[in-house]
């Protein structure tokens, strides 16, 4: 009963132009298919290689083509960042620095470097250099090849390691960071946090997965702090004192404990704590020669 209200005779049925012109094109899709099926066991050993063949280029296509959320790019600069002891001086750091240069620099796809020592924030053994490359159709490697044959001439510079990667049109993260991938390693217990660090770097560093494994901890840098006592310093001046005047300069500093900066220059301002010349900045005996007279 229910069939008889709902269908209805195929000569009875009416449709309208859209469903004419989709049925028209399913016949024709169907046509071709049909041809060509019909192609295909004609030429069945032919076809059975082609399929063999596209099976193959597809695995091949699966390990060549470079996978992960986003493919490096060679964009023609390699962005490095250059590490040494944490109580290395700024003297010896830009000659560690100069020598990493120079490497890079040796190398026949390299076009020209910029490089800076600290900055930003950044630590005095810290610094940065930017490899610009030569045009792709002027140079025989892409950027990931010279920076795996510059890494083993780098690593032959004594107390220095530059970390390299190729700079990338779209990345992650809103700080530049050594290596490619960053973990971040937190506790709200500093002395903890101190402790742990170094034996997860040093565990990482230990990964044949891994390589490149550095900080950014900065809890190894020598200080020294100077204590002076007012009360008996005019007690113990040193009567030889004028002789050395030529290489310091006598300043009042503000009140309270005068501080030394010896990697900065002398100043003429009273207000300003006193500081080492040059010739005084590379030993912890220098600081004998420092007389503050107020």
């Amino acid at each position: 009963m229910m069939a008889s209200r709902f269908l209805r005779a195929h000569s009875e049925t009416q449709h309208g132009r859209f469903y004419q012109w989709s049925e028209r094109a399913f016949d024709a899709m169907l046509r071709g298919y049909e041809r060509g099926l019909n192609v295909a066991l004609r030429w069945r050993l032919t076809t059975l290689a082609i399929f063999f063949a596209t099976l193959g280029l597809s695995v091949y296509l699966f390990i060549v083509i470079p996978k992960g959320f986003f493919p490096q790019q060679d964009v023609g600069l390699i962005t490095a960042t250059s590490e040494a002891g944490q109580d290395i001086s700024f003297a010896a750091m830009q000659q560690r620095q100069e020598e990493l240069g120079k490497i890079v620099m040796a190398d026949p796809d390299v076009a020209t470097i910029a490089m800076n020592i600290g900055g930003s924030g950044r630590a005095g053994n810290n610094g940065n250099m930017f490899i610009t490359l030569k045009p792709r159709n002027e140079r025989s490697a892409s950027a990931q090849q010279i920076i795996s044959r510059l890494r083993p001439k780098l690593e032959k510079v004594p107390g220095a390691r530059l970390y390299m990667q190729a700079a990338q049109d779209v990345r992650l993260g809103g700080r530049p960071t050594r290596t490619q991938f960053e973990f971040t390693l937190q506790d709200a217990d500093l002395g903890e946090l101190n402790q742990w660090a170094p034996k997860i770097l040093a565990k990482m560093q230990t990964l044949p997965e891994l390589r490149d494994v550095a900080t950014d901890q900065q809890s190894q840098g020598t200080t020294l702090q100077l204590n002076v006592n007012r009360v008996h310093r005019g007690a113990l001046r040193d009567p030889a004192a004028a002789d050395r005047r030529h290489a310091l300069r006598r300043v009042r500093p503000a009140p309270g404990h005068p501080v030394f900066h010896p990697a900065q220059q002398l100043s003429r301002n009273p207000g300003n704590p006193a500081r080492a010349a040059g010739q005084y900045r590379h030993a912890q005996q220098d600081l004998c020669q420092i007389a503050n007279h107020g």
